[in-house]
């Protein structure tokens, strides 16, 4: 579901480990692929959600939130 990190801004890095069709849905509805070796810099005190995967044994990623 849909959700913020903490409610103050901050930012935000999601590097993801492996491919998959898994990804990150923002909060305008843009899907972000799990690609490996990419990383996605955005506002985690936006609305996000992650989806699963179907085509791979789980979705692997590092999140690190910043101030």
């Amino acid at each position: 579901s849909m959700h913020i990190d903490y409610k103050f801004p901050h930012k935000g890095v999601l590097l993801s480990l492996n491919t998959c069709d898994g990804g990150t849905i923002l909060e305008n509805g843009t899907k972000v692929d799990s690609v490996e070796n990419t990383a996605l810099f955005f506002d985690p005190s936006k609305l996000h959600a992650s989806t699963s995967t179907t085509n791979a044994k789980g979705r692997f990623n590092i999140l690190v939130n910043y101030f």
